[in-house]
């Protein structure tokens, strides 16, 4: 007879909410390691495989996701099977072993309890009293006494307290946390991208090298589209223009347009990163690239033309007062001239002429060419800069850093608060405190301590307690 839907369904729920299931996929994880990392990283360096490999057997490799460990469809299911695997477990377990852990102090004294009786002749509500005060004093403000046993008259009181509850939370914590860092693995898997982008200083681009991530398989969510122009690059769905380069700071200014558009500014600095449109970028190499620009200011001789300081390219015509004129060569310092620009200057109708002037010399081209309408003074000479900008897209970088808070809420919980349930007993002629931790290891003196200081506050009011000598006892035995 065949099985039932809702009988197969639940045994599912059984097998994936068990921690046996969570061995097994750990081991999976390893095992996609370590079988990746024999085979090679190509992500790391894609020369050596290409090397080793014959092109059918890469390509085969590649198809199984054994070259690339963290975009692969192997590594990503293991990775959401573990990650729902931990939400089972904590569903399924967490409401009981809380539950638990509210009934045990309930329950009364346990066995195994590490306990001290001695006689007394004190009162019930001074008995009462006195456990309040050393509550307050030793458990703790936020530790709270319960009336377990308390019918009045003779019978037993039965006071108890539970120190460091919360405990409980440090595996749920693990559990919750494991289920964020594999669901951020898998956003970055879906939507992961790395690349990079080389512009030169006053140029536009509009492609990036994408290093790891397929821009498909982001979708909507996708900053750029599939590569398919020359040199394995990426059309992006905007345009970056290198303004200027700060060679002191690090800094680039860039300007970011769509379809001639402009949408923004922005300043990137090695080591802060800027965002734009999903993406986050950063400057990690710079150096000049050979072209420069020179500062000069041009006037015209008969003041028919203002005066204006223009920032000229190597090469790049530009119009002056008569003529047009270009920069053919440059200097960044001449000892006592500073800064030099050779110039290129063609009056109307004339032939052209070459010469230089200089930073410290502002009148040399005024004296020199005096026939000539425009006249060039020279400021500085700008060297042009190249950058190199990292281009990252993590969707699931937030998902992994709320994980990682959770683990480490959930190792501090486990290794530095310890749960202490507390029991403090009255019957005529006779009192008892009795106490059990769960890690066992260095509780003795505690308990010691906590009962030398209980019996000498209660000695206040019953001398007979004072100086008395007592003997710690397991509970059922």
């Amino acid at each position: 007879m065949r099985s039932s839907r809702p009988g197969r369904a639940l045994r599912l729920y059984e097998v994936l909410s068990s921690p046996r299931t969570t061995i097994v996929f750990l081991a999976g994880l390893l095992g996609i390691l370590v079988l990746s990392l024999a085979i090679g990283q190509e992500a790391t360096d894609p020369q050596p495989l290409s090397e080793i490999y014959s092109p059918d057997v890469l390509y085969r490799l590649r198809s199984l996701g054994l070259t690339q460990l963290f975009e692969s469809g192997w590594f990503m299911s293991v990775a959401i099977g573990l990650a729902l695997n931990q939400l089972l477990i904590f569903v399924n377990r967490f409401p009981k072993a809380w539950t638990e852990a509210r009934a045990g102090i309930l329950g009364g004294i346990e066995a195994g309890a590490s306990s001290v009786s001695v006689s007394s002749k004190i009162g019930r509500e001074e008995f009462r009293e006195s456990v309040q005060a050393l509550g307050r004093a030793r458990l703790g403000r936020f530790t709270k006494l319960i009336a377990i046993r308390d019918e009045g008259g003779l019978n037993e009181l039965l006071l108890g307290a539970e120190r460091g509850r919360i405990g409980v939370l440090a595996l749920p914590l693990a559990l919750i946390g494991t289920f964020f860092v594999a669901t951020g693995i898998w956003l970055q898997y879906r939507g992961g991208l790395k690349g990079e982008i080389a512009i030169e200083e006053r140029q536009r681009t509009s492609l990036i090298r994408v290093i790891s991530g397929d821009p498909e398989k982001a979708g909507r969510w996708s900053p750029v589209e599939k590569a398919g122009t020359e040199g394995g690059f990426s059309q992006m769905d905007f345009e970056l223009w290198f303004e200027r380069f700060d060679p002191l700071t690090g800094t680039a200014w860039l300007e970011i347009s769509r379809a001639g558009e402009k949408l923004g500014t922005s300043s990137a600095t090695r080591g802060k990163p800027q965002h734009f449109n999903g993406l986050s970028w950063t400057p990690i190499r710079s150096h000049k690239s050979g072209k420069f620009a020179a500062r000069v200011t041009v006037r015209d001789r008969r003041g028919l033309e203002p005066e204006r300081e223009i920032e000229a390219n190597r090469g790049e015509p530009l119009a002056a007062p008569g003529g047009v004129f270009k920069v053919i060569d440059a200097r960044e310092q001449i000892e006592g001239l500073g800064a030099a620009a050779q110039i290129e200057y063609v009056e109307n109708g004339k032939t052209p002429v070459q010469f230089w002037i200089f930073e410290k010399a502002p009148q040399f081209d005024e004296v020199h060419r005096k026939l000539s309408r425009a006249i060039f003074v020279m400021h500085q000479v700008l060297p042009r800069y190249e950058i190199l900008l990292a281009v990252t897209r993590e969707p699931g970088a937030v998902w992994t850093l709320i994980g990682a808070i959770l683990w480490t809420l959930a190792a501090v919980i486990g290794f530095w608060i310890r749960r202490e349930r507390w029991w403090f007993s009255w019957e005529p002629e006779r009192i008892k405190i009795a106490a059990v931790r769960k890690e066992e290891p260095g509780f003795g003196p505690i308990f010691d301590q906590m009962t030398r200081a209980w019996l000498s506050r209660l000695g206040r009011k019953d001398t007979s307690l004072r100086g008395k000598r007592w003997e710690v006892r397991s509970e059922g035995t």
